[in-house]
C-alpha cells in the first residue's frame, strides 16, 4: 500500500473517530438532560404548592403582572411551583399531555425566546433543551393562539418525542387531553387536529395574538385537510372565542414541522 493511500485512510479513520466521538457526547448529553428532567419532575410532584393570595414580593417571580388577579387566588396546584421557581424563575407552566407521555415544566427567556432550544432547564448548553414560548405569550394562556415549541427527541418520552404518534389515527383518538398547570390555574384542553406544517415561524406569518390573526391561521390549519394530517369531527373551534395551544416540533424534514393542536375546555 502506497504511503499516500496510508495517509488517506488514516484522515477517514480520524474523521470516523472524531464522529463516533460528537455522536457519543451528544447522546450522553441528552441522557444527562433527561435524567435532570427526571428529577424536576419529582420535585415538581413531590409537593403541593400553598394557596396564594394578594400578590406579594416572593410571588411576583411566579405570577406575571398581567395576571394579577383583583381578588384572593384560592387554587392548590398540584404542582410545586414554589420549589420550581427557586430553580429557575422563568419556569411558569408545566405541561402534561394524556398518559404522562409529556411532563415538563414550560419556559420563556425574558430577552432572547430562542435561548431555550439549546439550554436546559437549569441553564446547561445542550441539544435537548427546553419546552418553551415566545417572549410575548402571556403566561395565563389567555392569548388567542400560544404555540409551545420544543425539539421531536428520538426515543419515547423525550421532550415531544411522542407527539410523532398522533399521525396514526388510533393513538390519536386515545390520547386527546393536554394540561397546563400554572401556579394560579389548571387549564385542560382537548386536540382537535394533527398536522405537517412549514417551517415558517406561526408568529411571522399570522399575528396570533389577535383574534384575526387567530382565524387566520385556523382557517389555513383546516385547508390542509386531507390524508397526511388528522382532524377530530367532534369538536369545533371557534377562534373568535377559544383559546388555542399549539405544540410544535421538528419531524426529521428541515422543511417541516409537526403540529399538535388543541382548544381551551371551558369549565
Amino acid at each position: 500500500m502506497s504511503k499516500k493511500r496510508k495517509a488517506i485512510l488514516c484522515v477517514l479513520l480520524l474523521i470516523c473517530l472524531v464522529a463516533l466521538g460528537v455522536i457519543a457526547y451528544t447522546i450522553t448529553k441528552r441522557i444527562q438532560a433527561e435524567r435532570s428532567y427526571d428529577v424536576l419532575r419529582d420535585i415538581a410532584h413531590e409537593t403541593t404548592a400553598p394557596v396564594l393570595t394578594e400578590p406579594t414580593e416572593s410571588t411576583e417571580a411566579i405570577i406575571p403582572e398581567e395576571t394579577y388577579p383583583s381578588m384572593e387566588v384560592v387554587y392548590d396546584s398540584p404542582i410545586n411551583f414554589v420549589e420550581l421557581q427557586r430553580i429557575n424563575p422563568e419556569i411558569y407552566a408545566w405541561i402534561e399531555t394524556a398518559g404522562g407521555a409529556v411532563s415538563y415544566p414550560v419556559l420563556q427567556h425574558r430577552d432572547d425566546y430562542q435561548y431555550y432550544l439549546n439550554h436546559t432547564f437549569d441553564d446547561q448548553v445542550s441539544s435537548a433543551g427546553s419546552i418553551f414560548t415566545e417572549g410575548f405569550a402571556r403566561h395565563d394562556f389567555m392569548d388567542p393562539v400560544t404555540v409551545v415549541y420544543r425539539h421531536n427527541m428520538r426515543g419515547e418520552g423525550y421532550m415531544f418525542g411522542s407527539l410523532r404518534h398522533y399521525r396514526e389515527q388510533d393513538y390519536f383518538d386515545a390520547n386527546r387531553d393536554i394540561t397546563i398547570y400554572t401556579p394560579t390555574d389548571e387549564l385542560h384542553y382537548t386536540i382537535f387536529a394533527a398536522v405537517t406544517y412549514t417551517n415558517a415561524l406561526i408568529s411571522y406569518e399570522y399575528e396570533i395574538t389577535t383574534v384575526e390573526g387567530a382565524e387566520a391561521f385556523i382557517n389555513h390549519i383546516n385547508d390542509m385537510r386531507n390524508l397526511n394530517n388528522i382532524f377530530a369531527d367532534d369538536v369545533e373551534v371557534n377562534p373568535a372565542e377559544d383559546h388555542i395551544l399549539v405544540l410544535s416540533t421538528c419531524n426529521g424534514n428541515s422543511s417541516q414541522r409537526f403540529l399538535v393542536l388543541a382548544v381551551l375546555q371551558e369549565d
